[in-house]
């Protein structure tokens, strides 16, 4: 393998899709996942603190708490804030594709399944270990003829649904999330 493989494609997610999969993984989560984060992460950061200057002047408890909770704050509601109004680059290579902090093997991936929206396209990829689909948004200005060419030379693609406002079997990206489709 080479140190440097070539990337084939490359595009940023749709400003659009970014905020529908934001929706999405809202909706999913707990409503109480980011206060215990945010409490996680502000007693570690006193433990942190405590430890580091063990033997030097600390600051008092009452300072000390709100700086953790509020560095916690930050860390648990400002960076999924940031990640959805920063651009997600998407590289396609010839046996993996990257985005962010995910890197996928196309031998690990079972079958790809393209969704049409209005502003953009989504590429679903199903594990095949089962695990959560990865869903990707392509821009409509890409060439997607060529990127469903290239993934169907690596994984099983199944067929494209028809753009209609009931739920499709084949092609299934949380129904009860995705907006309704117009009929074409």
């Amino acid at each position: 393998m080479p140190l440097f493989p070539k990337k084939l494609f490359q595009w940023r997610e749709p400003k659009e899709f970014r905020r529908l999969n934001y929706a999405c993984q809202k909706r999913t989560r707990r409503w109480w996942s980011r206060l215990v984060t945010t409490l996680v992460l502000a007693g570690l950061f006193l433990l942190k603190y405590y430890i580091e200057h063990e033997n030097r002047e600390k600051l008092p408890f009452d300072i000390a708490f709100p700086v953790a909770l509020a560095s916690g704050m930050v860390v648990a509601f400002g960076f999924p804030w940031l990640a959805l109004i920063s651009s997600s680059e998407v590289r396609l290579f010839e046996k993996h594709l990257t985005r962010e902090n995910l890197r996928l093997l196309y031998s690990d991936v079972e079958s790809v399944c393209w969704r049409e929206m209005d502003d953009f396209a989504m590429v679903i990829f199903k594990r095949a270990d089962k695990r959560s689909d990865v869903v990707i948004g392509v821009p409509h200005d890409a060439p997607l003829e060529k990127i469903e060419q290239f993934l169907a030379s690596r994984v099983a693609v199944l067929p494209k649904p028809v753009r209609t406002s009931e739920p499709e079997n084949d092609c299934n990206y949380r129904e009860d999330l995705l907006p309704k489709l117009p009929h074409s």
